[in-house]
């Protein structure tokens, strides 16, 4: 039996989405605006998958340990 799958930058993504699109509203027609609505998504999913390994990397580096995944507890 699985468990729930997590989310994985689902919510990120969304939120980088809305607040790019409201952002560029303000100068809707200028090419600058179109080009920061169809890059952002690229990088919040970036910064979404970055962050967690980013945190995993300093846990090593410090030698802490790293715990159990959610799904083994």
């Amino acid at each position: 039996m699985e468990g729930p799958k997590p989310q994985r930058g689902g919510r990120t993504l969304s939120l980088g989405i809305v607040v790019d699109a409201a952002l560029a509203a303000i100068s809707i027609g200028s090419t600058a605006a179109f080009d920061a609505i169809i890059s952002l998504p690229a990088i919040v999913t970036y910064l979404s998958y970055g962050t967690p390994v980013a945190f995993v990397l300093l846990r090593r580096l410090r030698g802490q340990p790293l715990g159990k995944p959610a799904c083994c507890t």
